[in-house]
């Protein structure tokens, strides 16, 4: 069975789970949770995901992001896989870490983003571990507090200014507040056609009701890019015939351009990796190569690509 897409659009606000499968405890220790946020760290460094809050668990992992540039999913993608094959070197082990794919849910700001924030805070307090957020060492509490720096690196100016609350605030106020913090035990999730919203049912139906104008006006920034606009697009950018991108080869400036048009195929088209390895005549792990390439290496083509389709010429 197909799994469903996930909502992944620019400029999103997500609360986003990860959790250990079977109750695996991922993030039970100080030297496990120092390895994971190392990871994200490096990760963003090539990758636009704003990070908020967030908060642990011996099994979980909450946090408060807005997808900025490229999609949520392959940032997290490689945070996974590379927390996996560290976690599992270094506790003899094999197989999957994490119960299935992050869980994602769109939060709306108005209402919902300082609820979110709070939420994701609190996991020791709801737990029982601690009495207060801040208390907690695997929470950005401490830091919007202004008890603790360990976590500076975070998007904390920002969320603050999100939530109306002045950068400059004392510390004593902040950490008065963050001690007084109440966050719900269970957040209101509404999923609509399989997509989940932390919102309200007005902004639900709004927020659809949108995204069916923009597909019937054509004007959907997420809509899939079929094959031969994407070829049209090699033919564009790079004066290529369909005929020489789609054989293998060896060459040098070929090899960069398939490997973008495997980039632009799964970002804009939509289409699977088994599709793509099906059209380039390669694998499916050439295909993810191909993807990640470009993506961390061949930022001209990647580049090109997105002004390319935000040009509107697909």
């Amino acid at each position: 069975m197909v799994r469903s897409l996930r909502p992944d659009f620019v400029n999103t606000y997500h609360h986003v789970v990860i959790r250990g499968v079977d109750g695996l405890p991922l993030f039970d220790t100080p030297e496990k949770r120092q390895k994971f946020l190392e990871i994200i760290r490096e990760t963003r460094q090539s990758h636009d995901l704003k990070i908020y809050a967030f908060g642990f668990m011996d099994d979980h992992w909450h946090a408060l992001v807005r997808r900025v540039g490229i999609e949520m999913s392959r940032f997290f993608q490689t945070v996974k896989a590379r927390y996996t094959i560290w976690y599992n070197k270094r506790y003899g082990r094999t197989g999957t870490a994490y119960d299935g794919r992050y869980f994602s849910s769109i939060v709306e700001v108005d209402s919902y983003f300082q609820m979110v924030w709070h939420y994701v805070q609190n996991q020791g307090v709801k737990a029982g571990i601690y009495q207060t957020a801040v208390e907690d060492p695997g929470s950005t509490a401490g830091l919007y507090a202004g008890l603790s720096d360990e976590y500076d690196w975070i998007d904390w100016r920002e969320a603050l200014k999100i939530m109306n609350l002045p950068v400059e605030q004392s510390v004593c106020k902040l950490a008065e507040q963050m001690n007084k913090m109440e966050s719900p035990e269970k957040l209101p999730v509404r999923c609509q056609r399989q997509q989940h919203f932390i919102a309200s049912d007005q902004y639900v139906e709004k927020y659809m009701q949108i995204r069916k104008k923009k597909v019937r006006s054509g004007q959907r920034e997420e809509s899939p890019v079929s094959w031969s606009k994407l070829l049209q697009g090699v033919r564009q950018l790079y004066g290529y015939e369909v005929e020489l991108v789609l054989k293998p080869t060896k060459k040098r400036k070929l090899v960069d351009v398939r490997a973008g048009l495997a980039y632009a195929a799964r970002r804009y088209g939509h289409k699977s990796t088994t599709e793509i390895s099906l059209k380039l005549g390669v694998s499916t792990a050439t295909v993810s190569r191909m993807i990640r390439k470009t993506i961390e290496q061949l930022k001209k083509i990647r580049m090109e690509w997105d002004l390319w389709i935000q040009s509107g010429k697909s």
